[in-house]
């Protein structure tokens, strides 16, 4: 055996035809090896061991300490130690290292070479382009996973751990062994066979989105022309990924983006779940197996597809496509919801409570909560069939002829528009209104015919109505019912009673027809057509007797009593409860402050307290009695419906009397000829057509319309022209303003001094004086001669010595005195 030794250098040593014995010693040297068993030893440096010239394939070893006796052409029987480089030959060689504690370079050359990884770590390996058709297998895991070098087709792992292992640009054959491995082929067409265990295929090394169609085998992105053999597990890109299954149980990840599984094509129904955690697997059709994780649309087949979600964070679309679909929520948030027009008789099912509320995507029919909590559900324009669960549940059905089910518990149901179908259930329900957006509703259990957002609507099980935030109408019936107005002037009526009614809205204690209802938030009680005793709260009550000797009691509050749908005028007296004629025929009213007459001709006389009283339409006589009053000539209360069907406004000519008191009387926007007696007090008088007498007292009388007449009695009275009129302050220290651009007359006879005129239009440089007769004209514009004024101030019989306003106050603010003007002058003294 030949002993070759190196030197110190960067030696290259070449054995002999027998078996030697190299040494390099120090420095990096380059061994040949030839014939011959050698024992080859690279001591220090980096040393390598050549195989380029073998006649034939070569197997060898390299691991720490004394490898692996080589086999084939030159490295038959080789031994190498300390060796960092190891070149084959230009055939088929196989190239293994084993535990080493130094980095290996192993370069195969021409050939299908084979590297066998046996140690923890990755050697360099060197592979010429188009250098055959190579392998790289490993048999011990390296901790920062296998990466296969350029020119290396293929990575195989012989094992049962965990193994990573990641392919090159080429179209690489990928083999794990039999744990559950994950496997990334880049760039290429690339062939994954997993073996045993729960294998994956992983594209998060992908800068875009792939789209894999398992049925087809179409992909794209770096997973074009990819097969999968094995392989239970699909990861997607952090990119926008689109999976489609094949039945084959492929589980599918997407990881980050907004991921897309389609089941579009499946030829059956699927069933596919996708949540945090504990994933259920699909069943049926292309589902059938596949688990789902952070996928964020799924688009179902053309049948009838479950699609569900559970504990989820971030948004998922849910398509079902075609076919009855049922969409189950199983997280307290509301995915997006895609569904066809005319695409089959589809539900959303809710399992875990949303505090927002769920609401139903368009073409969707049916919304069903399964649970025991406080659901509240939105159904949309469809005909939708809304179910509530075992809690107190609100539901909505929005528009269309919904059919909305309470279940369990003290539900709140509303119907929206469209001819409804609400039913109650076990617990005390009711139905609601509050979502009619224009206009209140008028609801009949009597005849069952509403309007409104009720029209057409039916009710089953149901103890309670809630109105609208508007003005709503309540017909009762024989039934204990809760009535709530909610916002609004409501009324519960009880016209439609076969027998008399008993309300008592302090005691609650209620008969007839009344009997069990309750009320909240309603402003209006309407009596039967019989003898009704009807009793106020200790709040502002409003009754409608009706027909019938009525007996109503106010009790504490501003209570109200309406004559308004009374066939005939009616005449009341609260003072003497001398009433009668049409509704009020009979009636005895107490501790009632308003009245409100008929759209006929009343009388109405107040009592010695403080009493509204309103005329409404007809030509009324109205008298306030002892107390401050309010009086109107027609209808000061907003009375919502009840103006009578085919009752116009036509001219009123009401005749109103304050009596003692200060008052506040006000004829009627149609007022014609009125006549208003403001009697003892400081009254406010407001007239629009008619006359106004103030009376005694400083009174305050305002004319609005044409032609009226102003009288201000005795006392220092305040009299308001808005348009063209007649005023005349009476005696004391009278305040005239005039607020119009028309010529106004006023005649002031009374003897005080210190009466006033106001020009609210008419500033000092603008005013003209001129004397027609013994009128003076205060006014604007120049005239022509024969010309009269036609707007400003006439102060009739002014020179014939009804010369009693003192001063005129223009619109600048500028005070003038009349006191030097006489009949022979034309200007000022």
């Amino acid at each position: 055996m030949a002993v070759i030794n190196g030197t110190s250098g960067a030696d290259t040593l070449t054995g002999t035809s027998d078996s030697d014995q190299i040494n390099g010693l120090a420095g990096n040297d380059v061994i040949h090896s030839s014939a011959g068993a050698d024992k080859i030893v690279g001591g220090v440096g980096t040393d390598t061991v050549d195989y380029s010239k073998s006649a034939e394939g070569i197997s060898i070893d390299v691991r720490a300490g004394v490898g692996l006796a080589g086999r084939g052409g030159d490295a038959e029987g080789d031994i190498l130690e300390t060796v960092e480089k190891v070149v084959g030959s230009v055939f088929n060689d196989t190239l293994a290292i084993g535990a080493i504690a130094t980095m290996v370079t192993l370069e195969g050359g021409a050939g299908d070479d084979t590297y066998i990884i046996g140690h923890d770590g990755t050697p360099i390996i060197v592979e010429q382009a188009n250098g055959g058709n190579d392998e790289v297998r490993v048999t011990v895991l390296s901790k920062q996973n296998t990466r296969l070098a350029d020119n290396i087709e293929r990575l195989t792992y012989v094992g049962n751990g965990a193994f990573t292992g990641y392919g090159n640009a080429l179209d690489n054959i990928i083999t794990g062994g039999s744990g559950g491995d994950k496997l990334y082929g880049g760039a290429g067409a690339d062939q994954f066979i997993g073996g045993a265990g729960n294998d994956t295929v992983g594209y998060d090394d992908s800068t875009t989105g792939v789209s894999i169609n398992l049925k087809t085998g179409e992909k794209s992105g770096i997973a074009a022309g990819d097969t999968y053999t094995d392989i239970e597990v699909i990861w997607g890109s952090n990119a926008n990924d689109t999976f489609v299954g094949d039945g084959s149980g492929m589980d599918f990840n997407g990881l980050g983006g907004i991921d897309t599984v389609d089941y579009s094509g499946s030829a059956s129904a699927v069933d596919v779940s996708v949540s945090v955690g504990n994933v259920r697997a699909g069943i049926g059709g292309d589902a059938e197996g596949t688990v789902l994780n952070n996928i964020e649309r799924i688009v179902g087949s053309a049948f009838n597809d479950t699609l569900a979600i559970g504990t989820i964070s971030t948004m998922v679309t849910l398509e079902g496509g075609a076919g009855d679909d049922t969409y189950i929520i199983g997280h307290n948030g509301t995915p997006i919801v895609v569904e066809q027009a005319n695409g089959g008789n589809d539900e959303v099912r809710v399992t875990v409570l949303n505090q927002q509320g769920t609401r139903l995507a368009d073409n969707i029919e049916r919304l069903t909560y399964v649970g025991n909590g406080a659901f509240t559900g939105y159904g949309n324009a469809l005909d939708n069939i809304i179910t509530g669960g075992s809690g107190n549940n609100t539901l909505y059905g929005g528009a269309g002829d919904d059919q909305i089910i309470g279940g369990a518990g003290s539900d709140t149901l509303n119907g929206g528009e469209g001819a409804d179908q609400l039913i109650g259930g076990a617990g005390y329900d009711t139905a609601g209104y509050a979502d009619s957006i224009s206009a209140g509703v008028t609801v009949n259990l009597k005849t069952g015919i509403h309007s409104g957002f009720a029209a057409g609507d039916t009710y089953v099980d149901i103890e309670a109505i809630s109105g609208s935030n508007f003005n709503d109408v309540f017909y009762a019936d024989s039934s204990s019912t809760g009535w709530n107005g909610v916002v609004g002037q409501d009324m519960v009526t009880y016209e439609l009673s076969e027998t008399a009614v008993t309300v008592d809205l302090f005691t609650g204690t209620n008969a007839g027809d009344a009997d069990g209802d309750t009320y909240a938030s309603i402003e209006i009680i309407q009596g039967s057509t019989f003898g009704d005793t009807l009793s106020g709260s200790r709040l502002a009550d409003t009754f409608i007797g009706g027909a019938g000797a009525d007996t109503i009691d106010g009790r504490e509050g501003h209570d109200s009593v309406w004559y308004i749908t009374s066939a005939a005028g009616v005449t009341i007296n609260l003072q003497t409860q001398s009433n009668q004629g049409g509704d009020a025929e009979g009636d005895v009213l107490s501790n009632i402050e308003r009245l409100v007459g008929s759209h006929f001709n009343d009388a109405l006389t107040g009592d010695a307290g403080v009493n509204y009283l309103e005329g409404g339409l007809g030509d009324d006589i109205i008298e306030g009695g002892e107390g401050g009053d309010y009086i109107f000539g027609g209808l000061a209360s907003q009375i919502g419906s009840f103006t009578l069907v085919g009752q116009t406004n036509g001219p009123q000519a009401d005749t109103l009397y304050g009596g003692n008191g200060n008052d506040t009387i006000v004829t009627a926007a149609n007022d014609l000829g009125s006549r208003v007696y403001g009697e003892a007090g400081g009254d406010v008088i407001t007239v629009v057509h008619g006359m106004a007498d103030g009376g005694d007292g400083n009174d305050v009388l305002t004319g609005t319309g044409l032609d009226f007449s102003l009288f201000g009695g005795s006392g220092s009275d305040q009299l308001v022209l808005h348009s063209s009129g007649w005023a005349n302050g009476g005696e004391g220290s009278d305040t005239y303003t005039v607020r119009t651009t028309k010529l106004v007359m006023i005649q002031d006879d009374g003897a005080s001094y210190g009466d006033k005129l106001v020009l609210s239009q008419i500033t000092s440089s603008e005013l003209l004086f001129d004397q027609i007769g013994n009128d003076l004209y205060l006014h604007r514009y120049s005239l022509a001669a024969g010309q009269t004024p036609q707007e400003g101030v006439l102060l009739k019989d002014w020179f014939a010595g009804y010369d009693t306003i003192e001063h005129v106050q223009t619109a600048d603010m500028q005070l003038i005195s009349l006191s030097g003007l006489s009949p022979t002058t034309s200007s000022l003294a």
